[in-house]
């Protein structure tokens, strides 16, 4: 279970990287706003694999809790995400896809963990 989440996280951190990036560049320049936006597609990419491939259940009326569980999760591990963002880069002046791949990190681990034992149950 943990290598197909490791799959699908890997998957879609590969598009929040690259969305961040482009959002970043060349549209916004603004830090928050780039890594929520990015965050928000990434993780509903994210539910949908997860959903799919990683943790089984069928029943629609539980895929409505755990999608608002999963939202709830993810809205905190993004404010988390954006937090040690904005350190690395105006505090700690690292390079923004450095630290923004270090946070990723950081929320693939708090997300796998909030998943199997709070969320999916498996």
């Amino acid at each position: 279970m943990l290598i197909r989440y490791f799959i699908a996280s890997i998957l879609t951190s590969i598009i929040e990287v690259v969305l961040f990036t482009f959002i970043y560049y060349l549209i916004l320049q603004d830090l928050f706003v780039s890594s929520i936006v990015s965050f928000i597609f990434a993780t509903s990419i994210n539910f949908i694999l997860s959903k799919k491939y990683v943790f089984h259940t069928s029943n629609n009326k539980e895929r409505i809790k755990q999608f608002a569980k999963t939202f709830v999760l993810s809205i905190l591990s993004m404010f988390l995400g954006v937090w040690i963002l904005t350190v690395l880069v105006n505090y700690l002046i690292i390079n923004i896809i450095i630290a923004k791949i270090f946070s990723l990190f950081i929320s693939f681990f708090i997300n796998y963990c909030g998943r199997k034992y709070l969320i999916f149950n498996d």
